[in-house]
């Protein structure tokens, strides 16, 4: 406990997550005698001390543990650190909140899409650990929040008017469908994808919306997407039908 508690003490110094000082305060650079420089080294000894738990058993906020990885990756530690977060990370997921993920920075200079970001990346790799490491891919309460976090998340990415359709969908993938008691999730993250590609021809918006299971939709997201003129026919007839 108290190397959990130390490590947490010299990592809200090293990583300021909320931005409030330009650099950390002068006591860790009198602790570790090194300039602040060595914040990547000192990272790396925190990370060293960090203590792994099984899936499901909670050590700290995980907050703690993204903004962790976020450091990491920006001080280009190396991958066998970032994998150990990720781990951890994933073990974890259904504990996390979608404001704490890592979002790619959007910059108007970049003419990539940012579904090939090292933060999308890193965390569909997260979510596919978290897949794999399921003992079975039959929907349970925890799958379902996943799948539900995971969907939210690209809700934020999928307005990428540079996203292709196959990346999309292939996102969308990485938690398994089945895992999605209820599709309202799913259907704002495909009407986000949809307006912001709104040049699709009729066979694009069909892959894209293929998963969309229409009875799993509340009232609510029934009447919203029975008013929605960028799903494919199909779906506002089969809408329709179930009103």
């Amino acid at each position: 406990m108290c190397i959990e508690a130390l490590s947490s003490m010299a990592c809200m110094e090293i990583l300021d997550p909320e931005g409030r000082r330009e650099k950390p305060v002068l006591t860790l650079e009198m602790l570790t005698g090194q300039p602040w420089s060595y914040s990547a080294s000192m990272l790396q000894s925190i990370l060293d001390l960090l203590p792994l738990r099984g899936k499901g058993s909670r050590t700290g906020p995980m907050g703690f543990y993204f903004t962790l990885l976020s450091r990491s990756i920006e001080l280009g530690l190396g991958n066998d650190n970032k994998a150990k977060l990720q781990d951890q990370i994933a073990t974890l997921l259904q504990f996390a909140q979608v404001e704490g993920f890592l979002y790619p920075e959007k910059r108007s200079s970049d003419s990539s899409s940012i579904s090939s970001s090292e933060e999308v990346i890193v965390m569909e790799e997260i979510f596919s650990g978290y897949v794999m490491s399921s003992a079975s891919h039959t929907p349970s309460a925890s799958g379902s929040l996943v799948a539900e976090l995971w969907d939210s998340y690209l809700s934020h990415n999928g307005s990428d008017p540079k996203m292709e359709p196959k990346r999309f969908t292939e996102l969308l993938e990485t938690t398994p469908i089945s895992w999605r008691q209820s599709h309202d999730q799913l259907y704002r993250t495909i009407n986000s994808f949809l307006q912001a590609h709104q040049d699709l021809n009729h066979d694009e918006k069909a892959a894209v919306c293929k998963y969309l299971n229409c009875q799993k939709l509340s009232q609510g997201a029934c009447v919203e997407a029975f008013q929605n003129d960028m799903l494919p026919l199909k779906l506002i007839v089969e809408i329709l039908f179930i009103q």
